[in-house]
């Protein structure tokens, strides 16, 4: 893979990484609450294993997941964890064999650490042993799913079924891991990352990607209705974190929580009349811009007026009206152009030239 393909990669699915995983992340949140509560009541320990694997560029990091071993467990044993292992906690058997011990990893892909699809983060040791291999697959982040991860999804059981799982692990598995990263850096594009998200989705709720399409296209406008609140609901909570540096006041939290539901509907009922909730958005133009900057500001008048008088919060920081209006209307134009930008770098199908 040539510098110039791979910096195309990074600015590319740096932007699709974003908008999926702030998104996933404000989704996900209660689903994150109700884990990090069973982990915490399952073992002594802290919610969250982070353990150091080797990033982009050779840079190391730490991975987030949620912890699903003993309190101390990677300095008891080797860094493979074959299936059946005595480390694993009972809560931790259900998060990996549904593989909802990954999805911390999507503050690693915000943070910039990793992206949505790649390939698999390595501990050094690993790294070290195939280290030509790796000069060329770390010139991208690697990611929280990708063709490897489909294919060894059941690596826990193959790895309790050798005589040696650390040496089947280098000699036969991370060989054929490394073969599948570097095909799927040669062939990546914008298509193929959505198209692996979506069977890593499909094996996860155990359902055909097919299946999954369609259900998408049958309720189509439920889910663009869904995404838009959900962009205005991250774009405000943004601009309160950006505020107060990251670590909001608790008195601000709670004026936040009271004044959100309001801003989600007032925003909601504005769109309605211009039509942001319909359009083909691989034809969006300037046109969808003028509509998107009118909705969001009109909804931003409307909502100002609703915690000045109406919610009589006179302490609402002003700064955060403006940065939730800039950072909603960038959100939205992001979403619209990913869209057309995946259909325009599509992989076109061969078909037969006839003369009608």
């Amino acid at each position: 893979m040539d510098d110039a393909r791979a910096r195309a990669m990074t600015v590319g699915k740096r932007g699709l990484d974003l908008v999926l995983s702030v998104a996933a992340l404000v989704l996900l949140s209660p689903l994150f609450l109700f884990i990090s509560l069973w982990v915490k009541y399952d073992s002594h320990g802290p919610i969250f294993f982070r353990h150091e694997r080797v990033g982009r560029n050779f840079i190391r990091f730490r991975i987030f997941k949620f912890r699903t071993m003993v309190d101390g467990a990677e300095h008891e044993g080797a860094a493979i964890t074959p299936l059946g292992d005595e480390r694993i906690t009972r809560a931790g058997r259900v998060l990996r064999r549904t593989k909802v011990d990954e999805l911390p990893q999507l503050l690693n892909v915000v943070a910039g650490d990793m992206s949505l699809v790649g390939p698999r983060p390595e501990v050094a040791k690993y790294v070290d042993l195939f280290r030509g291999d790796y000069e060329e697959l770390l010139r991208i982040r690697p990611g929280v799913t990708g063709a490897d991860s489909l294919k060894y999804q059941d690596e826990e059981a193959l790895l309790a079924a050798a005589d040696d799982p650390e040496r089947d692990y280098v000699e036969r598995i991370l060989p054929d891991k490394i073969r599948l990263a570097k095909d799927y850096a040669r062939r990546w594009s914008l298509t193929l990352d959505l198209v692996i998200i979506m069977k890593a989705l499909g094996e996860a709720v155990g359902v055909r990607v097919a299946t999954v399409a369609g259900g998408v296209l049958r309720y189509r406008r439920v889910i663009i209705v869904a995404i838009h609140l959900t962009l205005v609901v991250a774009s405000n909570c943004a601009a309160f974190w950006l505020r107060f540096d990251g670590v909001i006041p608790v008195l601000e939290q709670q004026m936040m929580l009271r004044a959100l539901p309001w801003l989600v509907a007032v925003r909601g009922l504005v769109f309605i009349p211009l039509r942001l909730y319909q359009g083909l958005w691989v034809y969006t133009s300037l046109w969808d811009l003028q509509r998107i900057i009118a909705g969001v500001g009109m909804s931003s008048v409307l909502f100002f007026a609703v915690v000045r008088w109406g919610l009589a919060e006179v302490t609402y920081p002003r700064s955060v009206f403006f940065t939730d209006t800039i950072g909603l209307i960038v959100l939205m134009c992001a979403v619209r152009l990913a869209r057309r930008f995946y259909h325009e770098t599509k992989v076109a199908i061969p078909g037969r030239r006839v003369l009608v």
